[in-house]
């Protein structure tokens, strides 16, 4: 019923986006219920946030939205993936010795890097004319 919620990041249980539910103490939001899913999913005429992250109708009916689970293995993913950022940035800037040459180079990537985006909103800015 909502896969690929994206940028939304709308609650599974209730009808809070991220923003809201991720406060600590937050209000409580209003419970989503299979009929309103499915009500929202053939309401054709609503776009973007009033969809309220409901995309397509659920593929089981019959299960109701308090037996939904969390979706732990992707949360955990998406931790560890930080704490892997983090622990290579450490590596990186820490621990392993670069040489002036590398650290030149790398400084060179960086910048040539930069210049390409410029000229590529460049090109887009000029697209649009």
């Amino acid at each position: 019923f909502k896969p690929n919620m994206g940028k939304n990041e709308w609650c599974i249980f209730c009808h809070l986006r991220k923003l809201q539910w991720s406060v600590i103490g937050h209000d409580r939001g209003e419970l989503r219920t299979i009929e309103s899913i499915c009500q929202m999913a053939a309401d054709l005429s609503k776009k973007g946030a009033a969809r309220l992250g409901v995309k397509t109708v659920p593929y089981w009916e019959f299960i109701p939205v308090r037996n939904y689970t969390v979706p732990l293995l992707h949360m955990l993913i998406g931790v560890f993936n930080d704490v892997d950022d983090y622990v290579m940035e450490i590596i990186d800037t820490k621990i392993i010795s670069r040489s002036a040459a590398e650290i030149a180079l790398r400084n060179d990537l960086n910048g040539m890097e930069a210049y390409i985006k410029r000229l590529q909103d460049k090109v887009k800015e000029w697209s649009k004319s």
